[in-house]
């Protein structure tokens, strides 16, 4: 019997409803006049007003693109480990690019030049610089698009909430600025500063490697392309000079004529015209017929030959040098075009045209199932004290409460 006492019915929860119609109209039409109201008081109140709970507010908005960076671009090792965690409320892959714009967005470098170019300080009130910053940060907002594990892209949205749609549409557009700027000094500058270094580097580089090449051309032209077969032709001249010489000797001592027979001063003669050239090969004076390179002395090969070797070296080097920096050039180069491409607005900038809060008529709306709900929740508690004022147990706790409010007291004072 207990059991069918408590068991609740579909009628049960009709039945004070029902019982209190008038009382659940009444807190919906209430509900809803008392928001129709404040709606039309809103819009007739300037929205500076600190009445006006409801202004219009206008968001303009600009999409930005972020490509992910390159491994050659080093933007991953320019932002700090810690950074990268912003992006789990995102639900997107790590991307630095995206963590840089979102920490560029709140910096307190963009806000506070954003209030003082705008005058915000005097738009809250003179409000601290901290609570100005907070304002300033509630009202520029960054949405995440796009599947970067897919495109290899973002698309952010970046969007800036006032009331004044012009003052909004400027403030934005600064902000867009500094944002880029600030984006492009810290991922594009430092490639486009080893760019001119290198192109710097390059130019005195191929300077040297020029002057080392000309060095080596004045000794080729000099000395001869190569001295060590040079050398070899001299000592083989003066080795065949001296087979000569000896052979002439033999020849005079073989005929036993005197020396002042003429056949013996003809040979004496050519004795010693050998002897010269000999003294000149020597000297470098003369190559002996045996080179098309000029003569150099004997006793300078060794020396020369060392000398060649060093501004031979000097040119491999500076060639060396010289192909390396034009590879970490082009490197640059390409790595700086890819990142130029790294942040680009895709959506320009435009002054809205519609308010973006409040949807009046939703509010109406709202109103209206808070008015009802609210109706429906006085309905069943109106019911629920009845039903227990009846009950004499519950009654009786119902009078000590009663009798414990103040303005009960007061009343029977």
């Amino acid at each position: 019997m207990e059991t069918k006492k408590n068991r609740m019915t579909l009628f049960d929860l009709l039945l004070p409803l029902i019982r209190h119609w008038k009382l659940i109209a009444v807190c919906a039409a209430a509900v809803t006049a008392f928001m129709l109201v404040l709606n039309l008081v809103c819009m007739v109140l300037p929205p500076s007003s600190p009445l006006n709970v409801l202004p219009d507010t206008y968001r303009p908005e600009v999409t930005v693109r972020l490509n992910s960076p390159s491994q050659s671009s080093g933007l991953a090792s320019m932002v700090p480990s810690s950074v990268s965690s912003v992006l789990g409320s995102f639900g997107q892959a790590a991307n630095p690019n995206l963590a840089l714009v979102q920490e560029l967005a709140k910096s307190n470098k963009l806000l506070d030049t954003l209030g003082e170019e705008f005058d915000f300080l005097k738009r809250y009130k003179d409000a601290p610089l901290t609570l100005n910053r907070l304002a300033l940060q509630k009202k520029l907002k960054l949405a995440v698009t796009g599947d970067a594990a897919a495109s290899g892209m973002l698309f952010v949205d970046i969007s800036f909430e006032d009331t004044d749609k012009d003052l909004a549409t400027r403030v934005l557009k600064r902000a867009i600025e500094l944002i880029e700027s600030e984006f492009r000094r810290v991922t594009i500058e430092p490639v486009t500063m080893k760019r001119q270094f290198l192109e710097e580097r390059e130019r005195v580089v191929s300077g040297d490697y020029e002057k080392a090449k000309a060095a080596l051309a004045a000794f080729q032209k000099r000395y001869g392309l190569d001295l060590r077969t040079q050398a070899v032709n001299e000592a083989q001249a003066i080795a065949q000079l001296q087979q000569d010489i000896y052979a002439q000797e033999l020849k005079i001592k073989a005929t036993y004529l005197p020396e002042n027979d003429p056949v013996v001063k003809q040979m004496r003669d050519q004795i010693r015209q050998k002897q010269r050239l000999i003294a000149e090969i020597k000297s470098g004076a003369s190559s002996g017929g045996f080179s098309a390179s000029p003569a150099v002395p004997l006793d300078a090969v060794p020396g020369l030959m060392s000398e060649y070797a060093n501004v031979e070296l000097e040119v491999r080097v500076q060639n060396e040098i010289y192909a390396m920096i034009r590879k970490e050039l082009e490197s640059a180069k390409i790595e700086e075009a890819g990142d130029a491409a790294v942040f680009q607005i895709i959506n320009p900038l435009e002054t809205p045209e519609t308010k973006f809060f409040p949807k009046r008529s939703l509010v109406m709306a709202v109103s209206v199932l808070v008015g009802f709900f609210l109706g429906v929740f006085l309905a069943y508690l109106v019911d629920y004290i009845r039903r227990k004022k009846d009950d004499p147990t519950e009654g009786k706790k119902l009078e000590a409460i009663r009798s414990l409010l103040p303005f009960r007291r007061k009343k029977r004072a």
